[in-house]
């Protein structure tokens, strides 16, 4: 690439970006921004490799480039600082990505060698699907918001009842349960698994940005969980979190 390469990106996608991949406890310091099919579209694990999470933007103006665009998670985070509403400007050459805003510039250099996943997992196994509504997601990290980061939260589903519940050493306790009928759900039985739950607030972080859209959870026994979240305005985001095996022996 030996030309700068011009597009912008609305704020709203980058700050929905942010938060999805910008959180600490999410662990991923550097992503690539593919631009194709006039999509933004990103797909990264963590570096201890719990948690994978995709995000694919609606049909946005990008005069129809395809590019990678390897940038630094933290100078995503600085762009949000100069607007609340409007699009920044993005010029990519080799090595560098120049960001625009009124009279504001920034640099950034590329970070090298990000890695990102050639596939998704196929989740075959999953044996619990809720269509969730966003007053019960909204719920879900008002519930999770003040819990220690320690203890594992665990997720179970029983009928047309699916629990999220955490337990501390001080037998502090959260639980949030949410009944579905026939309509909203989909089961071939009952489920239990256990997550981390750092990694799991960190995710729900993800969904403060939506003021509406469509919620899915997917798991099965001893399974990955997988939140799908979708609206118009922002696009899908699909975030996967491996369970945690404890040895009881």
């Amino acid at each position: 690439m030996s030309e700068m390469v011009k597009f912008e990106i609305p704020i709203e996608i980058l700050r929905y970006i942010c938060a999805a991949y910008g959180p600490d406890d999410v662990q991923i310091d550097d992503v690539i921004l593919l631009i194709s099919d006039n999509k933004i579209i990103l797909k990264h694990r963590n570096r201890d490799g719990s948690a994978m999470i995709n995000y694919e933007s609606p049909c946005l103006d990008l005069k129809d480039i395809v590019i990678e665009v390897p940038i630094a998670v933290v100078d995503i985070k600085g762009l949000l600082n100069l607007t609340k509403k409007g699009n920044i400007e993005f010029e990519v050459g080799p090595g560098e990505t120049i960001c625009r805003f009124g009279k504001v510039k920034k640099s950034f250099p590329q970070p090298g060698d990000v890695e990102k996943p050639s596939k998704t997992p196929v989740l075959e196994k999953m044996n619990n699907v809720f269509n969730v509504t966003m007053s019960q997601m909204q719920d879900l990290v008002k519930g999770f918001k003040d819990v220690d980061k320690d203890p594992d939260v665990t997720v179970s589903s029983k009928g047309y009842l699916i629990n999220f519940s955490v337990m501390d050493e001080k037998r502090r306790g959260t639980d949030v349960g949410f009944v579905f009928d026939e309509l909203e759900m989909k089961s071939s039985g009952d489920a239990l698994s256990r997550y981390d739950q750092k990694v799991f607030r960190a995710l729900l972080s993800a969904i403060e940005e939506f003021k509406e859209g469509k919620f899915q959870i997917e798991f099965g026994d001893d399974y990955p969980l997988r939140i799908t979240q979708s609206t118009p305005e922002l696009g899908t985001l699909i975030m996967m979190l491996a369970p945690k095996f404890v040895d009881n022996d």
